[in-house]
């Protein structure tokens, strides 16, 4: 059976997936090949989420405002759109039978990431994806929608995902 409660990079956060459809985690695919990944696929039952989770509000976090200012670089919304590139190839490859929209959701969180900051990523992400590309009829779309979500929103947007502290174990 397959596991469908996760947890981050940081192993901060459980992510519960029971209530879609599948969820993969590319990164022993992707590590073979030398290609970048998003945390997270995930098939509800009307699209294909891809989901990145950046957390710099965690605790002992070394130094939390390095995000902040990386994401205001070229070089780090380069990193999160070949992210979303190499994912979408590992994806078609290995899982993709069918033809459900797919929607990019980067999950951030971070002391001064706020909701002007996150609507900054998003438009910035928005002119470096593939949204321009028309669809013709024998190709798939690439992407459907964007997403830049903190924890909060991205609980009340995508509820069938639910993402819960993990509780350190008591010796």
């Amino acid at each position: 059976m397959i596991n469908r409660l996760l947890i981050d990079e940081n192993k901060q956060y459980w992510f519960d997936f029971s209530k879609v459809e599948s969820v993969w985690e590319m990164h022993e695919i992707s590590n073979k090949i030398n290609l970048s990944d998003v945390d997270f696929i995930a098939k509800t039952g009307k699209e294909i989420l891809f989901i990145e989770y950046k957390n710099a509000n965690i605790k002992d976090a070394s130094k939390p405002n390095e995000l902040y200012e990386g994401l205001k670089s070229d070089k780090r919304m380069n990193q999160l759109v070949k992210k979303y590139y190499d994912s979408l190839l590992v994806f078609w490859a290995f899982h993709n039978k069918s033809e459900l929209p797919i929607r990019y959701i980067f999950l951030v969180e971070g002391p001064l990431i706020d909701a002007d900051f996150r609507r900054r990523i998003k438009l910035n992400l928005m002119n470096r994806l593939p949204f321009k590309l028309e669809n013709k009829d024998d190709t798939k779309k690439f992407i459907s929608s964007l997403e830049v979500y903190d924890l909060e929103e991205f609980k009340n947007n995508i509820p069938n995902i639910v993402i819960t502290p993990v509780v350190e174990q008591q010796p």
